[in-house]
């Protein structure tokens, strides 16, 4: 029995607008300087960068966000959240959160864009990402 198209479109969205309004408010605490955010980047000394991070936050989400921009959003997402686990685990500290974000932003690109993996796409004719190449 297949779903209705709306009650799919709705679960295939859904990851990425809680995990997407979870990162806007995480940089909307790092840009208005919440004391605890500056607590926890003093640790590692990157204070002075914090209001950069709130604002790269909310563009790589807006990036991620709209279609024709979203796999260019979901590899810099990658690339800020694997940068975060870095830290945490060069710095000893909670490395499980930003790993936990990165997971959700996963999930979410497949289901809303399986094809970014390389998953056939036999209603449109599309190729594997390796299909084709000599």
């Amino acid at each position: 029995m297949k779903m209705k198209s709306k009650t799919n479109q709705i679960i295939r969205l859904a990851p990425a607008v809680v995990i997407g309004l979870a990162i806007c408010m995480s940089a909307a605490m790092k840009i208005t300087g919440n004391p605890e955010v500056v607590s926890v980047f003093a640790k590692t000394g990157l204070v002075w960068v914090i209001r950069y991070f709130g604002i790269a936050e909310l563009v790589f989400v807006c990036l991620f966000w709209w279609r024709p921009t979203m796999r260019v959003g979901f590899l810099l997402l990658c690339c800020y959240y694997g940068g975060a686990t870095a830290v945490e685990l060069a710095t000893g500290g909670f490395f499980a959160l930003p790993a936990a974000i990165l997971a959700v932003i996963w999930v979410s690109v497949y289901l809303r864009d399986p094809f970014i993996f390389g998953a056939a796409d036999e209603d449109n004719g599309r190729q594997t990402a390796f299909e084709g190449v000599a």
